[in-house]
């Protein structure tokens, strides 16, 4: 079975820039499928929202691996730092492969293309 992840967005935010929410779901169709990102399956409008359906990470976000260690007063060790650098870089090479550029890269990222394989 297979589980999907899903972003809205008020799309009256979008409603002055509609180019801008179009680029976005063309930006993640033309993706494809890659290890390290995460994969596009739908884009619809709908009761003045737009979504997007994604892949879903069951593995969280860095986000919270990053609130956990805080929790416990504990850090990252380099190896894992390294690990999450590369596996980022991977993500990134790919998305720039496809001649495009990601503009909002974070740590808790909700529905954006870079995947962690925790």
């Amino acid at each position: 079975m297979i589980q999907y992840s899903l972003t809205t967005f008020n799309f009256l935010y979008f409603v002055y820039c509609r180019r801008v929410a179009r680029n976005e779901v063309y930006a993640h169709a033309v993706l494809g499928k890659h290890s390290h990102v995460v994969r596009y399956y739908s884009a619809w409008a709908e009761n003045g929202h737009l979504y997007i359906q994604n892949e879903y990470c069951n593995g969280g976000s860095l986000a919270e691996e990053i609130a956990m260690h805080q929790k416990r007063g504990t850090r990252f060790t380099e190896a894992e730092l390294k690990d999450i650098l590369k596996q980022v870089a991977h993500g990134l090479k790919y998305i720039h492969a496809q001649q495009l550029a990601h503009m909002d890269i974070k740590p808790g990222k909700d529905g954006g293309s870079e995947k962690l394989n925790w």
